[in-house]
């Protein structure tokens, strides 16, 4: 069945190319962010070569439409699309000029971060209407629910090969093969599942987004993330910032949203904090300092050292074994860190505004923007769940994270498509076209 579903998937966004642009990086971007191909390993067994081909099908969609005079590419002059261009810029810079070179895996991650940016631009010149923004929001909604009842599937069946340390990672030899980064895909889709409550009216659709939200919380707990605990925190508390109701309603639903959070937390997260508390009494025991703040320190040196082009793609380790010996023998642990280290501070910096970027256009988005519409309530969503994001990247390498940029695709995209269509009903282009 998966097999068939996918097959005809693509055959529809063959067929739609000219017609409806959106489906082939509508794809394409749930493919990348579920992960199918690890879940369903047996399916994907390389007969179907899927995410090569909807690459292919997106790109050959932007030029059919490129051909047609059909992209908008005042898109790519958005203030966000710059700075990802500048960022894209300063990563291939460094790879050629920075001072150590040939690091260890440095050429996937940069062929990795080219192409996710080439496609990230494809997408967003390509998806520029609420049906394309409504099923992107479906991606993230559907990986949240399938990842969710995934973790609690593999803990009630006894898979117990999915708990090495007694913390639950993902599917094997996939993106999300380790414990932090499952919980962080758990962090981002939670979200899209609260603030889907509210904005679907349907009670079956509220019904599975209760059910999701308590799949996840569970499932992240099981992960026993530390870093995912606070991160889900953030996620909850910038969504009752931007949650869409009015007055005491508003006071009431953000009231009883923190407090049933805090206690589930309390009851359920005790594993993970009573960890928490071991490690800190292991490290105070074993060593003056835990190993994440000797990399975050190591990193800070190594941007002191090296604060234009960094020290390469992937050359933190070796910097940090060859200029501060015995210091620190780990990755930098933190995405800003990550950047500013192998790429330079202005790639880190850039990075630290992509957040900055998302939060103007979505301040805009709520401006201008019915109450009801699928554009806001995606955006809002995004942004939540940027905001856990980026709480996780503190204590993690996410440089090729593929939803965090996916994230800020769904945001750009309802930010454009909401402004274009502002403008158009704006009292002084509908006297323009009455003109005419």
């Amino acid at each position: 069945m998966v097999k068939l579903l996918t097959v005809l998937s693509l055959i529809f966004a063959l067929f739609t190319l000219a017609t409806l642009p959106w489906v082939a990086p509508v794809l394409y971007t749930t493919f990348s962010i579920l992960q199918p191909q690890y879940v369903w390993f047996w399916v994907f067994d390389g007969s179907i070569p899927v995410f090569k081909i909807l690459a292919g099908l997106t790109l050959l969609s932007w030029l059919i439409q490129a051909s047609q005079k059909n992209i908008d590419y005042s898109v790519y002059k958005l203030p966000i699309n710059k700075a990802l261009f500048a960022l894209t810029f300063f990563v291939n810079l460094s790879n050629w000029v920075a001072s150590y070179n040939g690091g260890w895996g440095a050429e996937f991650v940069l062929e990795v971060f080219n192409t996710l940016m080439l496609l990230y631009f494809a997408c967003s010149a390509l998806i520029t209407n609420e049906q394309g923004i409504k099923y992107l929001a479906f991606g993230f909604i559907l990986t949240a629910v399938y990842y969710g009842y995934d973790a609690n599937d593999a803990y009630f069946s006894n898979d117990w090969s999915r708990f090495p340390a007694g913390r639950l990672t993902g599917p094997p030899k996939g993106a999300y093969d380790d414990n932090n980064k499952f919980a962080v895909i758990l962090v981002i889709g939670f979200p899209f599942l609260l603030l889907g409550f509210f904005h679907f009216k349907k009670i079956l659709i509220k019904s599975l987004m209760i059910l999701g939200m308590v799949w996840v919380l569970h499932g992240i707990f099981l992960t026993g993330s530390r870093g995912a605990l606070l991160a889900i925190g953030a996620a909850v508390f910038v969504t009752t910032r931007v949650i869409d109701l009015a007055g005491f309603k508003k006071t009431f639903v953000n009231l009883a949203i923190l407090a049933g959070f805090i206690f589930v937390v309390l009851d359920q997260a005790g594993g993970t904090l009573s960890r928490s508390q071991e490690v800190v009494s292991n490290n105070a025991q074993a060593q003056p300092t835990n190993p994440r703040i000797l990399s975050w320190q190591v990193g800070l040196k190594l941007i002191a050292n090296h604060p234009v082009f960094g020290v390469g793609v992937n050359n933190f380790r070796i910097a940090s074994a060859i200029e501060f010996p015995g210091e620190s023998p780990h990755v930098a642990h933190n995405t800003f860190i990550t950047f500013a280290v192998n790429n330079g501070l202005i790639a880190g910096l850039l990075y630290l505004y992509t957040f900055w970027a998302c939060y103007v256009m979505l301040r805009k988005i709520n401006k201008i923007t019915p109450k009801d519409s699928i554009s806001k309530y995606a955006a809002n969503s995004a942004f939540a769940a940027l905001g856990g994001f980026f709480v996780a990247a503190l204590f993690a390498d996410m440089v090729i994270f593929e939803p965090y940029y996916f994230l800020i695709m769904l945001i750009t995209v309802c930010y454009f498509q909401c402004t274009k269509s502002f403008d158009n009903a704006s009292p002084k282009n509908m006297e323009n076209t009455k003109n005419v």
